[in-house]
């Protein structure tokens, strides 16, 4: 009976993480609806200055045939509701990202921004595009960039979109896909597609509950001598809904810990025609990795 029932309730939880999801596959870049635009306050949260309305991050594998190196490009979108004058910071986006001055080192691309702003005014939509001139890349500490930009005329009651592509040279190691922020999140999806060579764990964090859902798919990785290169992949779909808002108290050390997120650890590689590789480490491994990562252990060399 207990069997039965639990067998019941996945079911009932599945139709619903479906049912979701083709809800939500409804969004689409720059159509911003008459609810978004009108809405006033976020219903679960009256105090929030601005709601997250939707955000994605889509994270698939590269190939460059011509030097046979893997690498990722993730797709980040999102949808904020400027709600209070406080929100309003929402619109200045900053975007950090690694480029190291080795030859064979970590290399990332912030790359094909848009944004947008949407502002009913006397009952028209008012829309206002970002310009490219308006973006703008700082250097940060060490190998740290951070790419910045400014979402224009944004007021109260605002709709603001924007999105953009991280392309990185390093398939190894994954961003974790955070979830929460100083606002809250009506609705979070995160899609990632990994070829089977590189297997991954998967570990969702935080008190928010995340749905997943595993699947399957072929990847062309390009054209070789004898023909396309197709690549069976693991697919895992995450989406998380009414999401509170993390604010920070006093006393806390570290707020970071507390996001609800997805995090992504390389248990090993497994390459035709070659042995399994695990990166699973010991903690003597793990001290070394951190030693040999100029983004820690340069810190350690230097003299004051």
């Amino acid at each position: 009976m207990n069997r039965l029932f639990l067998v019941i309730v996945s079911l009932l939880l599945a139709t619903l993480f479906q049912s979701t999801v083709v809800a939500q596959d409804k969004f689409k870049f720059g159509k911003i609806s008459d609810e978004e635009l009108t809405m006033t306050q976020y219903a679960l949260d009256t105090s929030a200055v601005a709601v997250c309305l939707y955000k994605e991050a889509d994270l698939r594998f590269t190939y460059n045939i011509n030097i046979g190196e893997f690498g990722t490009e993730t797709e980040y979108v999102q949808r904020v509701k400027i709600l209070k004058s406080e929100g309003k910071q929402y619109a200045d986006v900053t975007i950090p990202f690694y480029e190291s001055n080795s030859t064979k080192g970590i290399k990332e691309q912030i790359y094909n921004i848009k944004a947008t702003s949407y502002t009913l005014v006397d009952g028209k939509v008012k829309e206002s595009d970002l310009s490219k001139k308006y973006i703008f890349e700082e250097k940060g500490t060490g190998n740290w960039h951070i790419m910045k930009f400014s979402i224009p005329n944004v007021e109260v009651g605002t709709v603001i979109e924007y999105k953009y592509t991280r392309k990185s040279n390093n398939p190894y190691q994954l961003d974790p896909w955070i979830i929460q922020g100083g606002i809250p999140v009506k609705y979070a999806k995160c899609f990632v597609q990994i070829p089977e060579y590189f297997r991954y764990k998967f570990e969702t964090k935080g008190y928010e509950h995340i749905h997943s859902q595993k699947g399957f798919a072929t990847q062309s990785l390009g054209a070789g001598s004898n023909g396309p290169i197709n690549v069976s992949c693991i697919t895992r779909n995450f989406v998380a809904q009414d999401v509170p808002a993390v604010k920070d108290e006093p006393f806390l050390w570290c707020i970071n810990d507390y996001l609800s997120c997805v995090e992504f650890e390389l248990d090993g590689i497994d390459l035709p025609n070659t042995l399994f590789q695990s990166y699973t480490s010991n903690w003597e491994e793990v001290k070394k990795n951190l030693r040999e990562y100029d983004g820690f252990g340069g810190m350690l060399d230097l003299n004051n």
